[in-house]
């Protein structure tokens, strides 16, 4: 799994699992909203179930990722 967004000039970055399965993104963000997508198997991009979404402005879609202080 790849994660690829605007902290990462949209460079695909791996994503690693920990102890308990969970998916690790190696990044430190300062509070802001963030534009991210996911590569899955190396194939297709997607925005995870459950996060808010937005238009990429080139007819696809893009999660948007929040963090506050």
């Amino acid at each position: 799994m790849e994660i690829a967004g605007d902290w990462t000039g949209w460079e695909r970055v791996p994503l690693t699992r920990d102890d308990s399965g969970r998916w690790i993104v190696p990044a430190t963000l300062a509070p802001g909203v963030y534009r991210f997508n996911l590569r899955v198997d190396g194939e297709r991009w997607i925005v995870p179930d459950s996060v808010a979404e937005i238009d990429d402005g080139y007819g696809g879609r893009v999660g948007l990722l929040i963090i506050s202080n």
